[in-house]
């Protein structure tokens, strides 16, 4: 091709050799014009994908935000809610028509039926606290639940009392039914048995070994000291421990005094004490309770401080 072109070129006069020259600069340039708009143009088309791509990204993470957002409802709220309007329509009297319909929209069992003394005015619940639960069987639950209840007998006062239920019910994944009635049931199965209580029961612990008086007295200006620091410098107070651990910052308003040495010992290494300490919170409260303390004998600093 180029040697054809040269040919041409010599068989021409040196005027139509310009012309010839100038044809083909300019058809260079529009091949190079056209070859830089397909460049151009692809580049373009690339970065147009790219940005799609970014865009579809980010509009699918706002999605499976905003999504996810709207699920995040923990169960125990939608069933504790459940609860306490079921209990608030159940003992609800005089019973509306709005109530009726509700108990026998979540009722297995609609024969059940509430009546109430003739002198009764008016019954209502509030404050209903859920302090237990019991898996009865798969999708099966009972609910055990506190609430103040409201009764006005004719010619008297409004009477405001604790009860204590529970509540049967049958769930199916948004979907509540109460399958057996609701049960007044004794405050005593909130509270832990004796026995069990002893196992959380704090025990100070002591030694066999007797403190002499001056120990005695020792201890406890090592205790006041601490006491007075505590209330006005917790960081001085710090030192006086064996570690940051042993205590935390009063709260302003409190007011730590010693009242009483009432129990001495030590072993080889530590003093035990058990105290009573008046606790005074904005010369509004006053409290007398009982602390306990070790102190290391060698360097003399508090390593334990618990109130019981």
């Amino acid at each position: 091709m180029l040697f054809k072109r040269k040919q041409r070129m010599a068989d021409y006069p040196d005027k139509e050799k310009s012309e010839i020259v100038d044809e083909y600069s300019s058809e260079m340039s529009e091949n190079l014009l056209k070859e830089w708009k397909k460049v151009n143009r692809k580049k373009t088309i690339k970065n147009w994908i790219i940005t799609l791509i970014v865009l579809l990204g980010v509009f699918g993470g706002y999605k499976s935000l905003f999504s996810s957002e709207k699920t995040v409802v923990p169960t125990e709220v939608t069933d504790a809610t459940f609860v306490k309007q079921y209990a608030e329509n159940y003992y609800s009297y005089p019973t509306s028509e709005q109530s009726k319909k509700y108990i026998d929209k979540f009722t297995i069992n609609n024969d059940e039926s509430i009546s109430y003394s003739q002198d009764v005015e008016y019954v209502s619940i509030s404050n209903v606290q859920i302090y237990d639960v019991k898996v009865l069987a798969t999708n099966s639950y009972r609910y055990y639940a506190t609430a103040s209840m409201h009764t006005k007998v004719k010619d008297t006062d409004e009477v405001t009392k604790e009860i204590c239920f529970s509540i049967d019910y049958i769930k199916e994944g948004k979907k509540y039914f109460v399958v057996k009635p609701v049960k007044f049931v004794s405050s005593s199965i909130r509270s832990i048995d004796e026995e069990n209580k002893s196992k959380y029961k704090f025990e100070p612990d002591s030694s066999n070994e007797q403190m002499t008086d001056k120990e005695k007295e020792d201890v406890k200006q090592t205790i006041d000291l601490f006491l007075k620091t505590y209330n006005d410098d917790y960081q001085q107070a710090k030192l006086l421990t064996s570690g940051k651990s042993v205590i935390d910052k009063l709260d302003p308003n409190t007011k730590l005094t010693l009242d009483a040495i009432q129990s001495t010992s030590k072993d080889d290494d530590t003093y035990y004490i058990t105290t009573k300490v008046v606790e005074e919170y904005s010369d509004v409260i006053t409290m007398k309770r009982s602390y306990y303390f070790e102190v290391s004998r060698d360097k003399n600093k508090i390593t334990k401080m618990e109130v019981y």
